[in-house]
């Protein structure tokens, strides 16, 4: 959720907007803004149009979101803008597109939208201004990475592989850091170390690369998608690491949608069944030694099929709970995806109050019209949902979304490996107990009697 102040929030919850865009080019000291005088900013004869808006998917099993490019009309009166083309450097510079409404004061009162960089400055159609495209900072991802094998002189091959040996968070981290040097800055190191020193503690992937990879594939392919992540943009620019298989339980909502701030009834729309994952593991560097397949029977009852996911991993070793990790995510999977294929839905906000909404974000959708299909009965209070879309229509002042319904996946316990300074059951505290996996007899209990915690 991009994070907002009172004045802001009050004017984003009036009934009449009056929304007032700004385009900040901070290297340049340029800012445009689609409405004048406005407490702290520079009267101009140069003015922007409402953008169109931009959108950014999540394609959560797939371990990556999706985000287009954001397009900023600038209007050049009096060809104000013109003559900066003989001396100024447009491509790279940093673009930052604000929300603020009339009578703020920018820019303490607005917030940012999205933050990127310039790839290109052409004139418009009739020549009377300037359409600036903006990108996200994805594409660093794009290059060749881990060039170096272990000798650290010659590149990798397999007479000389490249070894990676950690924490999958770790080693994203190793990635955008050391390889494709993106700054502290520019990466959200704090939902990754959380993601790390949570859920993932103890989780180790061992790989020994034979050939350079291609760093976003990497990084999808490799790194988030055997453990159930993806990575996306925030609204800063920040490149961010999100758990879509494992709701925190309570969720924490950005935003509640009702059948009073959104419009008409929200629609359903098939998903795919997924009841079988097939994992591949132990990659010796030209084949994987180990195949673990998890299926979930009730779904596969139900529906009559058997709908499978392959997903080759090699750095989930046999030796390192790999065949423990996979189920994790395999059991995760079919919590979102085994159990029907009607629990998308999509809906649209008819203002900008919900700009604050980012992908990843958990909402609540409560409409008195909207179909049960658990219950069979008609309207829903509370439920809680995943935001895998979002599509602003910033000059209309409206907001598709696409959510997932993840009521199931929230109920789930969670439980995590225990790192080693943790001590045995008899000797852990209350918190550990309840937190951490722990040995137990054949009849899954502990020491005491007490139910032990399950791996999925």
């Amino acid at each position: 959720m991009i994070p907002t102040n009172a004045n802001f929030d009050a004017k984003r919850n009036a009934q009449n907007q009056e929304p007032v865009f700004v385009l900040s080019l901070p290297g340049l000291g340029l800012v445009y803004a689609t409405r004048g005088a406005q407490p702290g900013l520079a009267p101009t004869t140069t003015y922007m149009s409402a953008p169109a808006g931009l959108t950014q998917e999540i394609q959560d099993i797939q371990g990556k979101a999706t985000i287009g490019t954001l397009s900023v009309t600038v209007l050049d009166v009096n060809r104000q803008l013109l003559p900066r083309f003989a001396t100024t450097v447009w491509y790279g510079q940093p673009a930052n597109l604000l929300l603020g409404f009339n009578g703020l004061q920018y820019p303490g009162d607005y917030i940012t939208l999205f933050a990127g960089i310039v790839t290109t400055v052409t004139p418009t159609t009739d020549h009377t201004g300037w359409v600036f495209t903006i990108a996200d900072k994805n594409r660093v991802l794009k290059n060749i990475v881990y060039q170096t094998g272990d000798d650290g002189a010659t590149k990798t091959s397999k007479k000389n592989p490249k070894t990676l040996d950690g924490n999958p968070l770790a080693l994203c981290l190793d990635l955008m850091e050391n390889q494709l040097l993106i700054p502290a800055a520019d990466i959200d190191t704090a939902a990754i170390s959380a993601l790390q020193n949570g859920r993932f503690a103890c989780t180790r992937m061992l790989f020994s690369l034979t050939k350079a990879p291609d760093a976003l594939t990497f990084f999808e392919q490799e790194l988030l998608r055997p453990n159930g992540l993806f990575h996306f943009v925030r609204y800063d620019g920040r490149i961010s690491i999100g758990d879509v298989l494992a709701p925190p339980a309570p969720a924490s909502i950005s935003f509640e949608f009702t059948d009073s701030n959104i419009v008409g009834i929200p629609t359903y729309a098939q998903k795919t069944i997924y009841n079988w994952v097939e994992f591949q593991l132990d990659y010796d560097g030209s084949k994987y030694l180990d195949s673990e397949d998890f299926l979930d029977s009730s779904s596969i009852n139900k529906y009559g099929l058997a709908a499978k996911i392959s997903i080759p991993s090699q750095g989930l070793r046999t030796n390192l709970q790999g065949a423990s990790r996979a189920g994790i995510t395999a059991r995760r999977i079919f919590s979102r995806y085994a159990n029907g294929p009607t629990g998308v839905i999509s809906l649209t906000h008819p203002s900008l109050q919900a700009a604050i909404v980012e992908v990843g974000d958990f909402v609540t959708v409560t409409h008195r019209l909207l179909e049960d299909l658990d219950t069979g009965t008609l309207g829903v209070v509370n439920r809680v949902y995943q935001v895998l879309a979002a599509k602003p229509k910033y000059s209309s002042g409206q907001i598709d979304f696409t959510l997932i319904d993840v009521n199931d996946q929230a109920t789930q316990a969670g439980y995590q490996y225990a790192p080693d300074t943790v001590p045995a059951y008899t000797s852990a505290t209350a918190a550990e107990q309840a937190q951490y996996i722990f040995m137990a007899d054949a009849s899954s209990q502990q020491s005491n009697g007490a139910a032990a915690n399950p791996v999925f």
